[in-house]
């Protein structure tokens, strides 16, 4: 937690290799076809960005190594930015604030000449603003029992009201001012926070009900299919008016959605994360391959992948994170992940995060990767 065409997928190269499994310490070589993606990337977040020790040096020959075509690179938030917003300098990072340099810029200039092929820098933009709740307690999602989020805005803030705007100029500054190729919206989602009073009306407005849907004890139904198609409808809304202003500058617009466990061929209506719904208002979903942390296997994300490359055809990217129960996801498993993935055909695919990252993980992608 990344916008106007789409690249086509015809020119995608298909590779057949001959060599041993990609899985770290295998021993029984075997002939593995595989495709290769055309668009591979690696996610620096903003903890490998705002850094008074920044290792540019260290990841341009990672990213030569493994043959990367792509970067995504965490520009913060709404209230928290890596650079000097001039707009809003109260939402400059602490060390943008104190040392005036601009981190995106950096990162951009040291990295961008390392990439392979049609480079493309993407721009993420993390959706949750805690500092400006903080200042307008109003525009904070509220949870059925009354409860206000510290770091999620309303649906209807989001929708129609400030956590929006701000999205929207946001978006319009890092286009105007780095001329990325794309830009990317992550933790734009809902949970259970999205019940205030003027969530309502936002509800009401896209499913025609004076009332939320009620259980037969009268208390809120959370988890009637009306909710997540109002919620999508309202998210895609916001995407709407995000895309006009990356548009305006030439750029495209991804948004990061949650897989579904369940079922390889549903989404995440109950998120906001209605599929079809939001391309209507984006050029790609960033599908978080996520699979460590929601109890799965490597091999899930191949049947996400052929499900979606049958469905949405070229606007998708698989994204596999590190992240595991209690430390980064073995190397091995990273490995698999993206074998896996590979089979299903021309993907798009992105690791993340770099802060994650050893020189194993690193390894599997030269081998992955390699052209």
């Amino acid at each position: 937690m990344p916008k106007s065409t789409v690249r086509s997928v015809t020119r995608r190269r298909f590779l057949t290799l001959a060599s041993a499994s990609v899985t770290l310490g295998a021993t029984n070589a075997c002939a593995v076809r595989r495709v290769v993606p055309s668009e591979r990337a690696v996610s620096f977040g903003f903890e490998n960005i705002v850094t008074d020790t920044p290792r540019w040096e260290h990841y341009a020959q990672q990213l030569r190594q493994v043959n990367a075509t792509g970067l995504s690179l965490s520009v913060g938030r709404t209230d928290w930015t890596a650079f000097n917003w001039e707009a809003r300098p109260q939402a400059s990072a602490d060390g943008v604030a104190s040392s005036g340099r601009d981190y995106v810029a950096e990162a951009i200039h040291a990295l961008r000449p390392e990439l392979t092929g049609n480079s493309e820098i993407t721009l993420t933009i993390d959706t949750l603003c805690p500092a400006n709740i903080a200042a307008d307690p109003s525009i904070a999602g509220v949870n059925p029992q009354g409860e206000a989020s510290y770091d999620f805005p309303s649906v209807s803030s989001l929708e129609s009201g400030i956590a929006g705007d701000l999205l929207v100029q946001l978006a319009g500054e890092i286009c105007a001012r780095y001329k990325p190729n794309r830009i990317s919206l992550t933790e734009l989602m809902f949970d259970d926070f999205t019940f205030g009073t003027p969530d309502l009306r936002s509800f009401s407005k896209h499913s025609g009900k004076k009332d939320w849907p009620r259980a037969s004890t009268g208390e809120i139904d959370t988890a009637h299919p009306s909710l997540g198609i109002c919620r999508s409808a309202a998210l895609a809304n916001l995407l709407s008016r995000i895309r006009t202003a990356a548009q305006a500058r030439g750029v495209l617009l991804d948004m990061d959605v949650r897989a579904s466990w369940a079922n390889p061929d549903g989404d995440r209506a109950a998120s906001g994360h209605a599929y079809e719904t939001l391309l209507s208002a984006a050029d790609r979903l960033i599908i978080w391959n996520y699979f460590s942390i929601n109890v799965s296997t490597p091999d899930y994300g191949g049947r996400l992948a052929r499900s979606l490359q049958q469905r949405f055809p070229g606007r998708f990217v698989m994204s596999t994170g590190l992240w595991a129960q209690n430390s980064a996801l073995a190397p091995e498993q990273l490995a698999s992940a993206l074998q896996t993935i590979s089979e299903a055909g021309p993907v798009a695919v992105s690791v993340t995060p770099v802060s994650l990252m050893t020189q194993e993980h690193w390894d599997v992608l030269a081998r992955a990767w390699k052209l």
